[in-house]
């Protein structure tokens, strides 16, 4: 009767299991000169973790930053093929476009400013509060409108979803003076974290014409008394914005599908926009 070679028990081969088998290869000199094949660590595979075998196994691609001219690498083909990496950084990116950053704070048409405010907080939200980005959805024609109100060069992109056949466009803006200004009145980083913002009274109205003015409101005429009156469905994600336009307006405030809906009725046009 054989030994196993590292319990020195009775064994019909070399070792008496592959626990045995695995103690006697970690002793040896073959096991310990091993090394990972990305960072060199010792290791007991091809690869100490599986962030090094990502690495080893990831393609690198380059482009031309479209502001600076310099070469620059990224990793993940589809990025490009969505329009994307067209910049090496993001200062370069910020560089490229354009915006009146003082549009909120300095704009001679107060009116058009609350509009705006208003067609904001119905469809745009910070994207990322520490990059100072907001992004807006809605369609094109509105997008093409907003970057011409703030002078605006930033690119509009289709944001069309899987099973959708309506078009949808999203706008991705940054600036730091607009983000500090709209944090300060109320502007969240969510639809649902918007608060009524700080508005004088006298632009109120103009602020809820701006909301109007946007996806999250529908309009329906109806006849009552052999007269038409139009209906506006003024639907929100935050209960304090949808009580602050139920104040102005007059409306009637209701809970559907998680969303807060501010049903008005124009019977005087002073909505008409």
């Amino acid at each position: 009767m054989r030994t196993c070679a590292e319990c020195g028990g009775p064994s019909e081969k070399k070792y008496c299991s592959k626990l045995c088998a695995n103690r006697f290869w970690k002793k040896s000199l073959g096991f310990k000169k091993k090394k990972c094949k990305v960072c060199g660590k010792p290791c007991s595979n091809i690869y100490c973790s599986y962030k090094c075998r990502d690495v080893e196994r990831e393609k690198n691609y380059t482009a031309i930053c479209q502001f600076c001219g310099k070469e620059f690498i990224f990793h993940k083909i589809h990025y490009q093929l969505r329009g994307q990496m067209k910049y090496c950084s993001p200062s370069c990116a910020v560089s490229s476009h354009r915006i009146d950053n003082s549009f909120f704070t300095h704009h001679q048409d107060i009116p058009l400013i609350y509009r705006t405010l208003g067609f904001l907080f119905a469809c745009g939200y910070i994207y990322l509060l520490t990059d100072f980005e907001i992004e807006i959805r809605s369609t094109k024609k509105r997008l093409e409108d907003f970057n011409k109100t703030l002078g605006s060069t930033y690119q509009i992109f289709s944001a069309k979803g899987r099973g959708s056949n309506k078009d949808k466009y999203k706008l991705l803006i940054r600036s730091k003076e607009i983000v500090n200004y709209l944090t300060y009145i109320g502007f969240g980083e969510s639809l649902e974290a918007h608060m009524f913002p700080l508005i004088l009274p006298e632009y109120r109205l103009d602020f809820v014409k701006g909301y109007i003015d946007s996806e999250m409101c529908k309009i329906y005429n109806k006849k009552e008394n052999d007269k038409e009156y139009k209906y506006y469905v003024i639907k929100t994600k935050s209960y304090p914005l949808a009580r602050g336009i139920a104040e102005i307006t007059g409306g009637e405030l209701l809970t559907k599908h998680l969303e807060f809906w501010c049903i008005v009725k124009d019977t005087d046009g002073r909505f008409n926009i």
